[in-house]
């Protein structure tokens, strides 16, 4: 897997939106939750796509992976919504470092885009944090006038509710292992 180099660089370069990473503690929202399973574990729910159907909160299919995902600058098609409400797009890897960090730029159609940071830290248990930040669009625009508490609080709530589910969904399938053996 690539890695993003030094610890010490202050901001990595993305690529993608000049500058992204630099919103996630400013204008964006983080959410935690404790998942009772190894890093290594939590960490391949991450980087497998298929299963975010099964957790992240509007993520209703994945349309198609790259070969070689997740590879720094590979992506995902996807569709997202709620509802009626349903937008094709994609996401991309920013920055990875196995197993302890994920960073995915995904697009959100006309309204925008977003910096997603997954941080792991510990192990069994293993503490997982999701930060989401709006980065291009109207998303971002409102993110950063009088919408801003709206959106982190929105951006929160549907975060914490895919960590639970996340955590449901490894913690269930561990049990299932280890009553198999």
């Amino acid at each position: 897997m690539t890695t993003t180099g030094a610890a010490t660089t202050p901001e990595p370069s993305t690529g993608l939106v000049p500058g992204l990473m630099n919103h996630v503690s400013r204008a964006g929202s983080a959410t935690s939750v404790s998942i009772d399973a190894d890093r290594e574990t939590v960490f391949d729910h991450l980087v497998e796509p298929r299963t975010y159907p099964f957790w992240l909160t509007g993520a209703q299919e994945i349309r198609e992976v790259d070969d070689d995902w997740p590879r720094v600058g590979s992506g995902f098609a996807h569709r997202v919504g709620l509802g009626p409400i349903q937008v094709h797009d994609t996401t991309t890897v920013v920055e990875i470092e196995a197993p302890t960090e994920l960073v995915l730029h995904a697009a959100i159609g006309p309204i925008g885009s977003a910096s997603v940071r997954f941080r792991l830290i510990g192990s069994h248990p293993t503490e997982v944090v999701f930060e989401e930040t709006p980065a291009t669009g109207t998303v971002r625009l409102v993110s950063l006038t009088l919408g801003r508490l709206l959106v982190r609080t929105s951006i929160w709530g549907r975060n914490r509710v895919s960590l639970e589910r996340l955590k449901q969904l490894i913690e269930g399938t561990a049990s299932e292992a280890d009553t198999d053996s």
